[in-house]
């Protein structure tokens, strides 16, 4: 029967030595992973869909981790509310301008939220506390891939009808033919018009030039005619005058002769009975009452 030695004491010291280091070194590990001791500010951020997310998650500021993701909460609108728990001291880089966005290290890597800085110049991490900022929705591959294919089928549809527009005969080179053939009698056209300019220039130009000669030479003898109209009637003015005079004179003799005739012709022709008649007239108004 072998007898059973006892462990020496040192031994048995290394061994609880090490098992104490060990137990130390995992605990520090934890506490770093889990950041034991430090202080965080809740944030947090509204989402209609979290596919992809998880708590626990790291959250960076650009790229450099702040925090991490904490507990999430289906809100009664099917909106779930996220907790961001960030380091306190890194708050003061998250201000009101700021917006969250779930990324991706490469394809295949972990996902994290990514919050754009907007650092402000006071650190209040106290007034961020329980503040929710915007987040951008990520894109959903399959819709995307979805409407992809819609894209894609629309524009096969199209190249399919364009085709025959774009053939030999097709609508589009007829088109462009007669267009060509319509630019080359357009050019043509302007070609003979500027020729027919040209030749028909210096003609315009005598016309024109007889024209304004013979508008001069009738304009000069107008103002000829005009200079001797007005020395005219200022020469004939102290005759009209001295005439106007005359015939006015002429005028009121003839009025006072006539006036002269009437005196003496006018008792003649009265009627006989033209007196007489007049009194009992006369009398009969003055007997009314």
């Amino acid at each position: 029967m072998n007898s059973i030695e006892p462990s020496h004491p040192r031994e048995r010291w290394l061994f609880l030595g090490s098992g104490a280091l060990l137990l130390v070194a995992v605990l520090f590990g934890l506490a770093r992973e889990q950041h034991w001791g430090t202080r965080f500010v809740n944030v947090y951020l509204l989402a209609s869909d979290i596919s992809g997310l998880h708590s626990g998650e790291e959250v960076r500021i650009s790229g450099f981790p702040v925090g991490q993701v904490g507990g999430l909460e289906l809100k009664p609108d099917a909106r779930v509310r996220v907790q961001l728990r960030i380091e306190q001291s890194k708050a003061r880089l998250i201000g009101p301008n700021s917006s969250a966005r779930l990324a991706q290290e490469g394809l295949v890597g972990d996902r994290f939220i990514d919050i754009s800085p907007d650092p402000q110049r006071v650190g209040d991490a106290q007034a961020l506390d329980g503040k929710t900022i915007a987040y951008a929705e990520p894109l959903n591959l399959a819709d995307a891939l979805e409407d992809l294919a819609v894209t894609q089928q629309q524009l096969q549809a199209t190249l399919r009808n364009t085709t025959p527009l774009t053939a030999k005969n097709g609508d589009i080179n007829t088109t462009l033919a007669d267009l060509r053939n319509t630019l080359k009698n357009t050019h043509t056209l302007t070609a003979t018009i500027e020729r027919e300019a040209a030749e028909t220039a210096p003609v315009m130009r005598r016309s024109l030039d007889n024209v304004s000669a013979e508008i001069s030479q009738v304009s000069q003898e107008a103002r000829v005619a005009e200079k001797e109209a007005q020395l005219l009637l200022q020469e004939s003015r102290p005759l009209i005058t001295s005439t106007l005079q005359d015939v006015r004179e002429l005028a009121q003799t003839s009025r006072r002769l006539l006036n002269g005739l009437l005196g003496v012709i006018g008792p003649l022709l009265e009627p006989a009975d033209g007196p007489s008649s007049a009194t009992p007239s006369s009398t009969n108004d003055n007997q009314r009452p």
